[in-house]
């Protein structure tokens, strides 16, 4: 607690969790993994936490994780991403399409504040 109260822009580690670097990791490897399953033709649906979802934007975009995170990722939201093959250059290229897209739920949002159900 005291490390996150002297420098927010970090995320601390706690006794006994992961930690960032091993967290950005596993993501890196999930998210690897997945491309090399499926080939530029499919699409593929990641279901997960806003968490994985800020590593893998934030490596892709060449950012470091840390505060403030450049983007807000809301509840149920959907973040688009195509990877092509990287035939020419073996390394699959990244293109950001969408991030936090919310507009499936929008109409729960205007019922809660409406009073509807």
């Amino acid at each position: 607690v005291e490390a996150f109260r002297s420098d927010r822009a970090y995320f601390p580690a706690y006794p006994g969790s992961e930690g960032l670097v091993a967290f950005q990791g596993r993501v890196r490897a999930a998210m690897h993994d997945i491309a090399e399953r499926h080939d530029g033709r499919e699409s593929v649906a990641v279901i997960t936490h806003a968490g994985p979802i800020t590593s893998f934007l934030m490596d892709v975009l060449g950012r470091e994780y840390r505060r403030p995170i450049p983007f807000v990722l809301d509840n149920a939201s959907i973040t688009t991403v195509e990877v092509n093959d990287g035939a020419r250059s073996h390394v699959p290229r990244v293109i950001v399409t969408g991030i936090n897209d919310a507009c499936h739920v929008n109409h729960i949002q205007s019922q809660d504040r409406a009073g509807g159900t």
